[in-house]
C-alpha cells in the first residue's frame, strides 16, 4: 500500500488541485455573471489567487509525473492507472468542495 501511494501520489495531488481550481473558476464566474463583486469583496480576489495557485500546482505535478513516467517499464498500464486515479480523486474532491464550500 505504501508503494502504491508513493507511486500514484502525483495523480492524487493533480486530481485534488484540479478540482479545487475548477471550483474556484465556477465561484469566480458566478460572481462575475451576477455582478456581485461588491457582495463578495474577499471571495473575488481569493478565488482568482487560489485558482492560479492550483493551476500552478497541477502543472508542476504533471511535469514531475512525466519524469517518473520515464522510469516505468509498462507505460500504458501506468498511464491508465494514473488517469483512473486522477479522475477518482477529482470527483471525490469536487463533491467535497461542493458540499462544504469555502
Amino acid at each position: 500500500m505504501k508503494i502504491f501511494f508513493k507511486k500514484y501520489l502525483y495523480s492524487i495531488i493533480c486530481g485534488f488541485f484540479g478540482s479545487f481550481g475548477l471550483y474556484c473558476l465556477i465561484y469566480l464566474v458566478s460572481i462575475l455573471n451576477f455582478h456581485e463583486i461588491s457582495k463578495h469583496p474577499c471571495g473575488y480576489p481569493i478565488s482568482i489567487i487560489l485558482g492560479l495557485v492550483s493551476l500552478l500546482v497541477c502543472i508542476i505535478t504533471c511535469i514531475l509525473n512525466v519524469t517518473n513516467l520515464m522510469n516505468e517499464q509498462n507505460i500504458i498500464k501506468y498511464i491508465v492507472c494514473q488517469l483512473l486515479i486522477t479522475m477518482i480523486s477529482f470527483v471525490i474532491s469536487f463533491i467535497t468542495f461542493n458540499t462544504f464550500g469555502f
